[in-house]
């Protein structure tokens, strides 16, 4: 995030289906409703990192986009 001063952070999704099944399902299904709570904890965990690049601007918002997602049709 912070070389090219990008405000999304990437998630590997098969690590997030590696961690927790659950989790995975719920992301899957529901994502439009979990974006707010995924984006505040991209937030946090920038904050705590400190960043210097995204702290100049506090207000800036973090961005979370997951790669690796399995095909599915519905």
């Amino acid at each position: 995030m912070v070389a090219n001063e990008s405000t999304t952070m990437f998630v590997d999704f098969s690590h997030v289906m590696l961690f927790n099944n659950l989790l995975q399902k719920a992301i899957s299904d529901e994502f439009l409703r979990l974006e707010p709570h995924l984006k505040n904890a991209c937030n946090r965990f920038v904050m705590e990192c400190r960043y210097n690049a995204i702290l100049d601007d506090v207000n800036k918002d973090i961005n979370v986009a997951f790669f690796n997602l399995l095909a599915s049709k519905k």
